[in-house]
């Protein structure tokens, strides 16, 4: 009976382990391509550290009042939207795409940009690497980001979010020499970054469709 009994409390306990992991690992940000991280803790600096800076009191509270009717609009198309876990994806996002960008991942940056977006960034890792140059990227600190923009066309959503960084970027020939930038000197970076998503797509992810600084 003893042995029963013991069986039955592992059980018990095996349950709720599973029970915790399905609650983490069901949150969707939208941005699910992006969790998969290959960047070492030097090369994203402390700001992966503290993630909570996102937390807020009202989700309205992350967007200006311009902006609140189309939030709702959206809503309207899907209530599982949140705008707290879109800009934790959309951070995660940014890094990410960052980070691949320097190390001329094409496979990584694929799905997480449009295909226009995609041309351009193979492109310009073509061109650098016809110059026998390679890119070192740091992120050293990402401020909260900002959503400057919320649209939508018919079940078309795009989000624009300004993500202003400090990052180190370094430029080396084919000898390893670098001949741009500097190691010890960082310098502030303003990006506009626009996602978009079919609200009514069975893919919910969100898809970088438009770049400027």
């Amino acid at each position: 009976m003893g042995q029963l009994i013991e069986i039955l409390i592992l059980a018990f306990i095996a349950g709720m382990i599973i029970f915790k992991l399905i609650s983490v690992l069901g949150q969707r940000t939208g941005f699910e391509q992006s969790q998969r991280r290959t960047d070492t803790p030097d090369e994203v600096g402390d700001h992966e550290k503290n993630k909570d800076f996102l937390n807020v009191s009202s989700e309205k509270d992350l967007i200006g009042p311009g902006l609140r009717k189309v939030y709702s609009q959206i809503l309207s198309i899907d209530s599982r939207f949140s705008l707290n876990q879109f800009l934790t994806g959309a951070t995660r996002a940014f890094e990410m795409i960052v980070m691949a960008y320097a190390r001329s991942d094409l496979k990584t940056l694929k799905p997480l940009l449009s295909s226009e977006i995609y041309q351009d960034f193979q492109q310009a890792i073509k061109e650098r690497e016809e110059n026998k140059e390679s890119l070192e990227t740091t992120i050293v600190t990402i401020e909260t980001p900002e959503i400057t923009d919320l649209k939508l066309e018919g079940t078309e959503a795009s989000i624009t979010v300004r993500f202003t960084s400090e990052q180190i970027h370094l430029t080396r020939d084919e000898k390893g020499e670098i001949i741009e930038g500097d190691p010890k000197q960082s310098e502030q970076i303003i990006d506009l970054w626009t996602f978009s998503r079919d609200l009514y797509a069975k893919e919910r992810n969100w898809t970088l469709i438009k770049t400027d600084q």
